[in-house]
């Protein structure tokens, strides 16, 4: 679809890599430190959720509380998470698409830790 208008062959994660990572055209909207997400981004959109979402997420990386189908998509959203953190611009909306999976883990170690 984006071909089509563009006229030309378009591929979608190199221009997000080229125009974020190499040209960094985010920080003419505001930038943050690598650690960003980490340290403010998470914890502002998991709120007290936070906790039993790592206690999730710790259970699914060993395979644990019958989370192990979760293990490809926990791994695909910590390397996606990580690869977004190499752009100087951050939002809270960014991670706004990895909620449901962090409501799943959450939901998970919240019914473990009781």
């Amino acid at each position: 679809l984006d071909s089509a208008y563009y006229g030309t062959w378009v591929f979608i994660p190199w221009n997000f890599f080229r125009l974020n990572i190499l040209h960094d055209v985010g920080t003419f909207y505001g930038s943050h430190a690598w650690h960003w997400y980490a340290t403010e981004g998470l914890a502002v959109t998991l709120g007290t959720f936070l906790p039993f979402c790592f206690y999730g997420a710790w259970l699914g990386a060993r395979g644990l509380a019958g989370l192990e189908r979760l293990r490809g998509a926990l791994a695909a959203s910590v390397a996606s998470v990580a690869v977004m953190s190499l752009a100087s611009h951050k939002e809270y909306r960014f991670l706004l698409p990895y909620l449901p999976l962090a409501s799943l883990l959450a939901g998970a170690g919240l019914e473990r830790a009781a």
